[in-house]
């Protein structure tokens, strides 16, 4: 089992009629957040979740570093 740090929670994306999470807002960083902005995950590409980790699609990896 691998895996990889691509940042960390900022923000949680709450849908407004029924309060469901629909994403996530992730920051690389204070400098690459102001540079490239932060990133967006949405609910369709969380394959698990809990209080201290949210887990992503492989496919996200190579975005998230494009995005960087």
């Amino acid at each position: 089992v691998g895996g990889k740090l691509l940042g960390t929670v900022q923000d949680v994306l709450l849908d407004d009629c029924c309060c469901h999470i629909v994403g996530f807002e992730i920051s690389d960083g204070f400098i690459s957040d102001l540079v490239s902005g932060r990133a967006v995950i949405n609910q369709p590409d969380i394959v698990s979740q809990n209080q201290h980790v949210v887990v992503v699609e492989d496919i996200l990896e190579k975005i998230w570093e494009t995005h960087s």
